[in-house]
């Protein structure tokens, strides 16, 4: 079968490699679509990425597909059924000279019926009458949905506090459409990108600022009616700018980061910030979101207009990524159909 091989920095490709085999507990799945992540696809196709197993690697991780065989003891899984992140080679195994980095860019792939494991529990079933090309944008909007419910729950909800979203990336978009639903108030969006402010007001900002805009403070603090950020979501990936917003938070604000740069990274960040403000990192549990995020989609809840931007062939596979480098993907999926 064909699977996307990356041997070395910017040397990936589409690669004939065995097929897997499912065990017992396994169910095979044949993948119709992987979504690519803008940052971390992109990273692991450099190199770059900080967590990244040895070369070569299969890459991958938002795939969907139908399960089209179940082992013995797989209950989890029936034939027929849609789901997400199927893995030709499972994350922290290897086989035939290959590792995993998921491993969903390949025509067929392994879900697993584990309770205890991390991989298992983010491999869900999902409504069988949603298109693969719609359906990979629930993990994606699962992710952030996650982490925001996460930081809402662990301090205060975000119902009419003021919640500044730093980044118009698909990250910085969905958390604005999240905090919206959250009725935050206002939700203030920034970005470097005109155009993209202008779809963040679409995903439901109140108000939108360019990050070089002069006397950001005093926008914000006049937009708010007088107040600062209670909540400053970061999803813009990068820990040295972010002592710059402390001036955009209140005195006790919380900072939370949505970012895979290494936590010491962040921490050495956070140490620069006033003394009253709580950052936080949590490790989003999209899988608690992930089907609910599907049926939304489906039900047209969410419109994937708002952040589906780009269907790619597997031809097309060196100039998705260029796109997504240049900056004119959102959010797109390579379909998995050869001829």
């Amino acid at each position: 079968m064909k699977a996307v091989v990356v041997c070395g920095p910017e040397q990936f490709g589409w690669e004939e490699i065995a097929p897997p085999v499912p065990q017992a507990n396994e169910a095979l799945v044949k993948i119709e679509v992987c979504g690519i992540c803008n940052s971390t696809d992109s990273e692991l196709a450099e190199g770059t990425q900080p967590y990244r197993p040895e070369f070569p690697y299969v890459l991958g991780h938002e795939s969907i597909g139908t399960v089209i065989e179940v082992g013995a003891e797989c209950r989890k899984f029936q034939v027929g059924d849609r789901v997400t992140r199927a893995a030709c080679i499972m994350p922290g195994e290897s086989r035939d000279g290959l590792n995993s980095a998921w491993g969903g860019f390949a025509e067929l792939g392994l879900v697993r019926d584990d309770a205890n494991s991390y991989t298992s529990q983010r491999q869900l079933v999902l409504p069988g009458d949603l298109e693969p090309e719609t359906a990979f944008l629930s993990i994606s909007l699962a992710e952030t949905r996650a982490f925001i419910e996460q930081v809402a729950e662990a301090h205060l909800p975000l119902k009419g506090r003021c919640v500044v979203v730093v980044g118009t990336g698909m990250a910085g978009l969905t958390l604005t459409r999240w905090a919206r639903d959250l009725d935050a108030s206002p939700v203030i969006t920034l970005g470097r990108r005109a155009e993209r402010l202008t779809h963040a007001r679409r995903c439901g900002a109140h108000a939108t600022f360019l990050l070089d805009e002069p006397d950001l403070p005093a926008k914000i603090h006049e937009r708010s009616r007088g107040r600062l950020a209670d909540y400053l979501f970061e999803a813009i990936g990068k820990p040295a700018v972010i002592p710059q917003f402390a001036p955009l938070m209140a005195p006790a604000a919380v900072l939370a980061v949505y970012g895979a740069a290494p936590r010491q990274e962040y921490q050495a960040a956070f140490e620069q910030l006033p003394a009253g403000v709580t950052a936080v990192q949590p490790g989003p549990e999209e899988f608690r979101y992930t089907r609910a995020m599907a049926e939304a989609l489906r039900d047209l809840v969410v419109d994937p207009g708002l952040f589906r931007t780009h269907i790619w062939t597997p031809d097309m596979l060196t100039a998705a990524f260029q796109q997504v480098r240049a900056g004119q993907v959102m959010k797109g999926c390579i379909q998995m159909r050869f001829a």
